[in-house]
This record gives structure tokens, C-alpha cells and sequence, in this order.
């Protein structure tokens, strides 16, 4: 049996295996609607894969280059605030994800362990837990780009997302779990996709937590909607995130390239005092041994979060922190 580690998240879904991993945007389209990106992507060798599934109609593309080379209003999003693991495109995409980890197995049929995670405060519903693992266990038959994978998915864990990110931090290859974890008073703050969460734990166990309905898209729109306004052109927020990513803090598109450091430095004070404030109200930091940062928008408020807090402990990789963390634990059943 082999073991997976994914996080399903609002905004990326990361998985991990011991053969391989990924980061892919969590969105899907119908391949049938959109025969000029398919065409442009396979010329161009993008990251950009067909699946299908046996109860599907269509051909489905998800892959890395989902969002650059589909158009938007071809595009399905998997993001819900109203049962998402029961709506028929966050099952696809799971499958999906499924078989891309998968298809770096020697073989087209694997039986899997699975360990994955949910956010905090969704864990805490048992019927909503349940019906998760119930989607993940047994058979999924996927076709990817027109070869059948099999996932059996025998073992699933479903885990609170921040506990992902700390078994990544303190859990060793031997499976023991660091005392600082053990005895320790830890915040972990997430900045995800959809919503900023922080969580508070005391002795390996969640103490409290808050969740701010605003993410990484939110401040990425931000961005991208003052400087629009200043350049009187279209931004995009994806040239944001690229601009943020690639530390240029340009906007490039067309012929067009775009400052936004000042715009950028703006927001980034402007969420950690939402997000600090937060903090203050739910924790009292005076028992606090480590302050952990991790999701995909992390490594955007580090550099300040550090000189802020003497206890700040960076995640190596925050944005697959928690699948990495998934991966460990499920290594650690073999033990």
C-alpha cells in the first residue's frame, strides 16, 4: 500500500507521494467547451491534462496552466462555502488529483492510504467528516488523458489542516513527535486561498481558533484593483500573484509592465493588522512557545512577522506544508 498525502484547498490542491508531488489550481472545465485552449496547450506543452471519470459526460482539463490558458468563463471553480465535499466538482477535481498522483506510480492500479485534512472549524461536524471520508474510501476509476488509473483508496485519515503543517515541522523520519509540539503552546495562523484561520495548540490538542473570511484572492483583487484604477488599464489579479511570486511586483501583460510594490506594501499592513487583531482576541500571547505561519499566502507576510514576533518559527515550503505534514503521518502507519 502506498501513501498520499493532498490537501484539498479552496485555491490549490497540493498532493504529495513518495514518487512525486504538485501544486495545481483547484479548477476545472469541460474540455469540449474550450477546443482553442486545448489545442493552444498541447502545441505549447502546458502543464494541462484531460480526465474522465466513468459517471462524467465530458473530458475535463486540470492541470498546473488551468488558469493561463482556459478562459475564466469556461473555467469551474471547486470553492463552496455550502457543502463543497458533496458538490459534484469538488468530486471531480479530487478524483482527479487522485489519479495525477497516481500516474507517477510504476503501475495504473494502486491501493492507497490516504491522510488529508479540514479546515478547523468543519472537522468539529461529524456528519460533514463522515460523508468526506466516506467520498474518498473505495474504488476511483479515472481516465487521464485516455489511459485508465485505478486508485483504491483502502485507508483514509482526515486530520485538522493546521495539524498538517506541525506534523510537518515535528514529526521525524523515526515518527516521534518533537516535545516542543508535545508540551507546547503553538499558534498557527493560515493564510489559505478563501480564508485567513488561525489556530491555537496547547499540548498536541486545538485550544481555540477564529477564522477570517478573507484570503490570499481577496488580497490579490486588492492589488489589482487599485492599480488598475492608477494605470487606468485591466489588471488581472493572476498578474499579481505572478508579480508576488516571481518578487518582481510588476503586472505583466501585453506590452504593458506594471509597479505595484507601493500598492503591495500598503496591503500587506493593511491584512496583518486584520489578521493581528484577530490574533488578539483570540489568544493570549503571553503562553505562546512558537508562532507558525503556513498556506500559500505565508511566505508574502513573513519577512514583517518576524521582526514582530520573537517566537516566529517559518514553514519551509508553506504552501505544501500541510500536505507534507498528511504525507509523514501516513508514513508513520507502516511503523
Amino acid at each position: 500500500m502506498i501513501n498520499f498525502g493532498i490537501d484539498f484547498g479552496n485555491g490549490y490542491v497540493k498532493a504529495v507521494s513518495e514518487k512525486g508531488s504538485f501544486v495545481i489550481p483547484s479548477l476545472i472545465a469541460i474540455k469540449d467547451l474550450e477546443d482553442n485552449a486545448v489545442s493552444s496547450a498541447f502545441k505549447n506543452d502546458f502543464k494541462l491534462n484531460t480526465f474522465k471519470r466513468k459517471q462524467d459526460d465530458h473530458e475535463y482539463l486540470f492541470g498546473e496552466d488551468i488558469a493561463m490558458e482556459v478562459e475564466e468563463g469556461f473555467i469551474t471553480t471547486t470553492n463552496s462555502n455550502n457543502k463543497r465535499y458533496e458538490t459534484i466538482a469538488f468530486q471531480q477535481m479530487a478524483d482527479f488529483a487522485l489519479a495525477e498522483l497516481a500516474s507517477y506510480e510504476d503501475e495504473s492500479k494502486v491501493d492507497v492510504r490516504l491522510v488529508t485534512g479540514m479546515p478547523s472549524n468543519e472537522i468539529q461536524f461529524a456528519t460533514l467528516k463522515k460523508d468526506f471520508s466516506s467520498f474518498l474510501k473505495g474504488v476511483h476509476v479515472v481516465s487521464r488523458n485516455g489511459q485508465d488509473i485505478i486508485i483504491d483508496v483502502k485507508e483514509v485519515v482526515i486530520i485538522e489542516q493546521p495539524l498538517g503543517t506541525l506534523f510537518n515541522l515535528y514529526l521525524n523520519d523515526k515518527s516521534q513527535v518533537h516535545d516542543n509540539f508535545k508540551f507546547g503552546n503553538i499558534v498557527v495562523i493560515d493564510f489559505g486561498s478563501g480564508t485567513t484561520i488561525i489556530d491555537e495548540y496547547k499540548n498536541m490538542k486545538r485550544a481555540d481558533g477564529k477564522t477570517i473570511k478573507s484570503g490570499m484572492r481577496n488580497f490579490y483583487k486588492n492589488i489589482a484593483k487599485t492599480l488598475s484604477k492608477k494605470s487606468e488599464q485591466d489588471v488581472d489579479p493572476l498578474h499579481i500573484e505572478e508579480g508576488i511570486r516571481n518578487e518582481t511586483f510588476l503586472a505583466k501583460f501585453g506590452q504593458s509592465r506594471l509597479s505595484f510594490q507601493d500598492i503591495f506594501d500598503k496591503e500587506v499592513t493593511k491584512k496583518l493588522n486584520e489578521t493581528l487583531a484577530a490574533y488578539e482576541d483570540t489568544v493570549d500571547e503571553q503562553g505562546v512557545t512558537a508562532f507558525v505561519t503556513t498556506g500559500g499566502g505565508a511566505i508574502v507576510f513573513n519577512k514583517v512577522l518576524k521582526q514582530q514576533k520573537n517566537n516566529f518559527i517559518p514553514t519551509e515550503n508553506s504552501q505544501m506544508a500541510t500536505a507534507n505534514g498528511c504525507l509523514k503521518l501516513a508514513k508513520s502507519f507502516d511503523k
